[in-house]
């Protein structure tokens, strides 16, 4: 049987830049439909994370997240 560490990084931390992320997106015209997205986003952002993702398009409007697709 294969074991896998995991560490799981609560969202506690993101709930302040997710509203805040959430209110600039509508702001702009540009809401998050997903909102799972955006508590992906934050938290992320939140515990100064690179987000490794091939969906770009859903999280290159964040401010301060850095992104990497490994796919491409």
């Amino acid at each position: 049987m294969m074991r896998y560490d995991l560490t799981v990084i609560p969202i506690i931390k993101a709930i302040d830049i997710y509203a805040k992320e959430k209110v600039r997106f509508k702001k702009m015209g540009t809401p998050l439909h997903d909102e799972f997205d955006l508590i992906i986003g934050a938290t992320a952002i939140a515990n100064n994370l690179i987000l490794v993702t091939d969906n770009t398009k859903h999280f290159k409007n964040f401010e301060g997240l850095k992104i990497e697709n490994w796919v491409i």
